[in-house]
């Protein structure tokens, strides 16, 4: 016997939630190129990374260490990996799918220190890059009756005879 329940998901308040398209950078290496991005929303993305390729965002507000969520939205045509961090130091990576040359969002939970500044890097592999967004918005299930195991009845065969008195 199997007994499943639906479980509601809410979302816990946040107290960051910050996106950042690719092009608001304050400095970034030289090598790769903006160009008209074909994402929902438009703007403009990056293309032409390659591995060592970065960007630094100033005035952002992770006002408190902790775990975050980083996500970042991409289009490639082979894996790769992102690293979040700042001045060197890299406090978490993000694997990049192969999307099929298709724009999804990738992401992870990140560790990170209380900043005003994040530098996303590209650690390996190419693709396009539309923006990313860091976040410590939660999931978690909502308060529902616990479940209780049922067994099914037993009927006894009609030729069984009661060992019970009477």
């Amino acid at each position: 016997l199997s007994v499943s329940a639906p479980v509601n998901v809410v979302s816990a308040p946040c107290t960051i939630n910050n996106k950042r398209e690719a092009e608001a950078f304050t400095t970034r290496h030289a090598g790769p190129w903006l160009q008209t991005c074909t994402d929902v929303g438009g703007g403009q993305n990056f293309a032409g990374l390659a591995t060592g390729h970065w960007f630094s965002y100033d005035n952002l507000n992770v006002p408190a260490a902790g775990v975050y969520t980083v996500s970042a939205r991409v289009n490639s045509t082979a894996t790769g990996q992102i690293g979040i961090g700042y001045s060197g130091v890299t406090f978490g990576l993000i694997d990049v799918p192969n999307t099929g040359g298709t724009w999804q969002t990738v992401k992870d939970t990140v560790t990170l220190p209380a900043s005003p500044n994040i530098t996303v890097s590209v650690k390996a592999g190419t693709f396009k890059y539309n923006w990313f967004s860091i976040d410590n918005c939660t999931q978690v299930p909502e308060e529902t009756a616990p479940l209780i195991a049922v067994s099914p009845k037993m009927e006894q065969p009609a030729h069984a005879k009661s060992t019970a008195a009477v």
